[in-house]
């Protein structure tokens, strides 16, 4: 799934800009959230799998580290 255009359609849909929080819940490694966090969102996830938890966390200091 191609995350980066569909956060921009949901972006869109909901008429929603940086700044604006977005909640996913089971939210797995974070990669639907990951676009919006990029482009200036506050964003959370939740997800019962630890290990999903953890690889969402590794991508967030990647992240950090490029930015």
């Amino acid at each position: 799934m191609d995350y980066l255009a569909f956060s921009e359609y949901v972006a869109e849909t909901l008429d929603i800009g940086p700044g604006t929080r977005v909640f996913e819940v089971d939210c797995g490694d974070g990669a639907f959230l990951f676009p919006f966090y990029s482009n200036g969102y506050v964003v959370g996830g939740i997800d019962a799998d630890m290990a999903c938890v953890k690889l969402a966390e590794v991508f967030e200091r990647i992240k950090r580290m490029g930015r």
